[in-house]
């Protein structure tokens, strides 16, 4: 039988999902890309049902909490592949792309600059 729980963090209700053996084995695929945080988005609705909105607006010390609770639901999935010793391999990669996204924030959020017409100097 899946195995799943509940956990209440800030008012709201997670269930938490026990990986099934397609989502063991279809988990390198959400990896093998070059977009790692929308294969972490992925996994996290795999694993519950919170969203990634209310993720962002947890603190470290929630998110942890509520990885103690997933890694507790599937601990088997984490004897077979463990996450944290798979993230210390990826953490140059992690933070290269979240660099990366907030870059491409900022440079959006800059106001257009405009190139003078050709033969025009400023």
């Amino acid at each position: 039988m899946r195995k799943s729980t509940t956990f209440t963090l800030n008012d709201r209700v997670i269930t938490i999902n026990e990986l099934t053996m397609r989502q063991i084995m279809e988990f390198k695929d959400l990896f093998s890309g070059t977009d790692l945080l929308t294969g972490m988005q992925t996994l996290i609705g795999l694993l519950t049902d919170a969203t990634p909105d209310f993720l962002l607006d947890l603190t470290p010390s929630e998110l942890k909490a509520l990885y103690e609770k997933v890694k507790e639901v599937n601990a088997d999935f984490f004897t077979v592949l463990p996450l944290e010793e798979l993230l210390v391999g990826c953490r140059t990669m992690i933070i290269d792309t979240v660099k990366q996204s907030l870059s491409a924030l900022y440079a959006g959020s800059l106001p257009q600059v405009m190139d003078p017409a050709h033969g025009i100097t400023a």
